[in-house]
């Protein structure tokens, strides 16, 4: 029972269900539980195979899968658009780096803002030139009242 995944640990399918993990840590417990089995180093293997069952208990829970480190050769490995390892090598300040961020995101806000405004101002002018029927204003007629007799 070398470290790896649980699942290689339990000696269980990727997919197995928290009863069968159960199943097989119960089984492979029988074989190497210190009380039972006198060798030197048992009490490392059962902690390791109780550590592997408890993790898998964990993972059947959240619903999840362990993921696995896989090392890929620096030559196999996919090419990088820049030299992401020479910026950090030239580059002393953090800032260097955070700028180029800031300025995007800040030109990104700005056309955004002006966009938002140009349509607002197109839709006010276009409501000027030919407002609706709905829009346009009512005027109310006021007759003049008649001069009353004694100045008043």
């Amino acid at each position: 029972m070398t470290g790896g995944s649980p699942h290689e640990v339990l000696g269980v399918p990727r997919n197995a269900t928290s009863d069968q993990a159960r199943k097989a840590f119960r089984r492979k417990a029988r074989t190497c539980h210190p009380d039972i089995d006198p060798t030197p180093g048992a009490a490392e293997r059962f902690m390791a195979l109780k550590a592997a069952h408890d993790e898998m208990q964990r993972l059947i829970e959240r619903g999840e899968e362990p993921f696995q480190t896989i090392s890929v050769p620096r030559e196999q490995q996919a090419p990088m658009p820049f030299d992401v390892e020479a910026l950090y090598e030239t580059t002393t300040d953090w800032r260097d780096l955070v700028r180029p961020v800031a300025y995007a995101a800040a030109g990104a806000f700005w056309l955004v803002l002006f966009g938002a405004w140009s349509l607002w101002l197109n839709a006010e002018s276009a409501r000027c030139i030919a407002p609706d029927e709905a829009e346009r204003p009512r005027v109310r007629i006021v007759k003049p009242t008649p001069a009353r007799p004694g100045g008043r």
